[in-house]
């Protein structure tokens, strides 16, 4: 591997090449406008084979468009995009990580935003929107196109924008294992993921996901809205609005929160849209605005049935951790 091209890298908008030290074995980079940054933030290796940087009107940079940095770039090279509006549509054919700072927007009108048919990407900090029309077909922020499971692509700290689109969604993979840290969605869309090995989501509030005959499993950490499975198995820490499965998917492990309504009944059951693994779950349920405290008098894989002493008009909240 190349070392690392210390006049490719640029941090901020000044034409001066930053100072350069070493900290505990790691390469320091200073930028008056930036501070210090670590190369071992962006890659696990000291030595990368290529860096492009992106900035509008290439000031001090190599590039005005991310695509261009893309087909200069090599597998396992660093694209570092500066801040800005960027109205393009990325295709990514190789393994790269891209880097945004600063606000930095990928706008795109009525198209796919970011294809990759490369076998891993990263990509931090980068705002995706897609704009006016129809749609047809569909538009998404980003697609991928891989064959082969095994495949792995890392969104962070990431903003997906279909708000001003009348049915783009957000995401869709086929084979490729899915990594979403900390993502934020605007516009009640879809996540549609088909055949990966596995997948990760974490995040405050997650929108529609949809797993299609995932090999391995789904963790997903967070509030989700609807939540559709396949011949497939995820497990949760959070919450989700909507749960529907087949007979082959399953809600694994962690907790699932919950609430359902006493309509002046004594009982209520509770199914399960899709079959928990096992009846060798807990059930907690909160305490009644009367103090009483109700109890679950029937557990199966498909259901829960909760009980009161006497009829009751009142939203219950429960917890099931399995």
């Amino acid at each position: 591997m190349n070392p690392l091209k210390i006049n490719k890298v640029q941090f901020g908008f000044t034409e001066q090449s930053p100072s350069v030290s070493e900290i505990d074995g790691k390469l320091s980079f200073y930028d008056s406008q930036v501070g210090n940054i670590r190369l071992d933030q962006f890659v696990s290796s000291r030595f990368i084979d290529s860096v492009q940087t992106v900035a509008k009107g290439a000031q001090g940079s190599d590039f005005n468009t991310i695509s261009e940095a893309i087909q200069a770039s090599v597998d396992g090279g660093v694209v570092i995009v500066y801040g800005g509006e960027y109205e393009e549509n990325l295709n990514i054919d190789k393994n790269i990580h891209l880097f945004c700072f600063g606000k930095t927007t990928l706008k795109s009108e009525d198209t796919t935003a970011i294809t990759i048919s490369s076998s891993t990407v990263s990509i931090s900090n980068l705002e995706i929107v897609i704009t006016n029309g129809l749609g047809n077909p569909i538009p998404y922020c980003v697609n991928t196109t891989h064959t082969d499971v095994g495949e792995t692509i890392v969104l962070k700290d990431c903003i997906f924008d279909v708000s001003s689109h009348i049915n783009a969604k957000f995401f869709k993979s086929n084979k490729v294992s899915s990594f979403f840290y900390s993502c934020e969605f605007k516009g009640s869309r879809d996540i549609e993921i088909d055949g990966s090995s596995y997948n990760h989501f974490l995040g405050a509030k997650i929108p529609n996901i949809s797993l299609t005959n995932i090999v391995g499993s789904s963790h997903i950490v967070g509030d989700v809205e609807d939540l559709t499975l396949v011949n497939s198995g995820v497990s949760i820490s959070g919450s989700f609005d909507s749960c529907n499965g087949d007979a082959t998917s399953s809600v694994r492990r962690d907790t699932i929160v919950g609430s359902v309504t006493f309509d002046n009944v004594d009982s209520v059951a509770i199914a399960f849209d899709c079959p928990l693994p096992s009846t060798n779950y807990v059930v907690f349920v909160q305490n009644l605005v009367n103090g009483e405290h109700p109890v679950v008098t029937q557990k199966t894989t498909t259901g829960v049935t909760i009980s009161v002493s006497q009829n009751i008009n009142e939203v219950v909240y429960f917890t099931i951790i399995q």
